[in-house]
């Protein structure tokens, strides 16, 4: 749990401080830069967004952070944890729908579109 905990501050650290280094500097890492622990492994356009993305890999743990460099403001992270199922059953589907479809605090049948509204 420490090590998850760890991995998840290094990746809001490093999203909080790659903004400002772009601003400072005016260009991004190259593909073998290492910034706070991250190695950039891959560097590409992406014109239809008007954005440079920047794929990073934790050198010590392997965790990934994908970094999208553009002109919007709008500041946004998210944080993904791939799990495989253990088999076909549908299980993970089942749990989704009985944690989204309402509570007694959020008695709601439409809970995830009345967040992301």
């Amino acid at each position: 749990m420490k090590k998850v905990t760890a991995v998840l501050v290094c990746l809001v650290m490093l999203l909080g401080m790659l903004p400002a280094m772009a601003e400072q500097t005016q260009s991004l890492p190259q593909v073998g830069d290492v910034v706070y622990g991250f190695e950039a492994k891959q560097v590409r356009e992406a014109p239809s967004v008007g954005a440079t993305v920047t794929l990073f890999e934790h050198q010590r743990t392997g965790a990934q952070v994908m970094y999208i460099a553009n002109e919007d403001t709008f500041r946004v992270f998210d944080l993904s944890f791939f799990t495989r199922a253990v088999d076909n059953t549908g299980l993970p589907h089942v749990f989704e729908h009985s944690t989204l479809d309402g509570s007694e605090k959020y008695p709601s049948k439409a809970l995830f579109f009345n967040l992301s509204a």
